[in-house]
């Protein structure tokens, strides 16, 4: 028969069980508690043996039990969390902390190459529109020159043909009202050399009764711009006086230049050809 136990060694191995529950590690939870760690001879091992023999931890995702490193269970768990984006490499310092540096990732590295490479197009489609505005603006420039081409000669050459019969064409009778009517057809500069030539014509128009009229059987715009047009003009011209004994007629040539002035076309300058 074995001796049965006194009190005090009773005393002995309770507090000899609580030593070893309190130095018991448990790794892990739930349905899967862990036994105390122990060494090959069935005695307890001191808390360093026990934390680095304690078994993998374990967790249980979806019915599947995986086992999980304890120093992955017991920090932080980095490798599942990566994007697309950027991804963490770790570095350690002098001091043995671990610091975080941020490399871009698949993504980013694509998003550096296609602004790269956009740069040259949008260059591209910047000089394409320039060369586009220039053309059009040259192009309008183009149109509107010859639309005040197509004005200066629609409206010089119906006053050319008024203004030119009016210098040529006096009456004896009324000189002073015919030399008014046409120097109303031109610029100040060629009125002066009219009327010069008129101081000429007067005295011997009244002494043989001279009548000149004149007519444009002929015209064309040889130039034109906005504000300037030449022309040259085919004219019949009757004269009758006392000296002639019937009308005469004559064809009488000439190369006209008009300008705008305030609004009107006048002669500028007139030379026979």
């Amino acid at each position: 028969m074995s001796e049965s136990p006194t009190p005090g060694r009773r005393r002995d191995q309770a507090a000899l069980r609580r030593r070893r529950a309190s130095r018991h590690v448990v790794v892990g939870g739930g349905a899967h508690g862990a036994s105390p760690a122990t060494t090959g001879d069935g005695d307890v091992p001191d808390a360093e043996t026990a934390l680095t023999d304690a078994p993998p931890a374990t967790s249980s995702v979806g019915g599947v039990t995986s086992a999980v490193p304890a120093a992955t269970a017991a920090g932080d768990s980095d490798t599942g969390d990566r994007d697309t984006g950027d991804r963490e490499t770790g570095d350690r310092d002098a001091g043995g902390r671990r610091g975080v540096r941020r490399r871009p990732g698949p993504l980013a590295r694509v998003s550096t190459v296609t602004r790269a490479g956009a740069r040259p197009l949008v260059v591209v489609l910047v000089l394409a529109l320039l060369a586009a505005a220039t053309t059009t603006a040259v192009l309008g420039w183009q149109v509107m020159a010859a639309h005040r081409e197509d004005a200066a000669r629609a409206q010089a050459l119906p006053a050319a043909r008024s203004a030119v019969q009016k210098v040529f064409s006096y009456d004896h009778a009324h000189l002073h009202k015919d030399f008014v009517a046409a120097s109303k057809t031109l610029t100040p500069s060629f009125a002066k050399k009219y009327h010069a030539s008129t101081k000429d014509i007067a005295p011997k128009a009244r002494q043989i009764e001279a009548v000149v009229s004149s007519h444009v059987v002929q015209a064309g715009v040889v130039d034109a711009d906005a504000d300037k047009a030449v022309l040259v003009m085919f004219l019949n011209q009757k004269t009758t006086s006392t000296k002639l004994d019937g009308p005469r007629m004559s064809l009488v040539r000439v190369r006209v230049t008009m300008v705008s002035q305030d609004g009107s076309w006048l002669i500028d300058k007139v030379r026979a050809l």
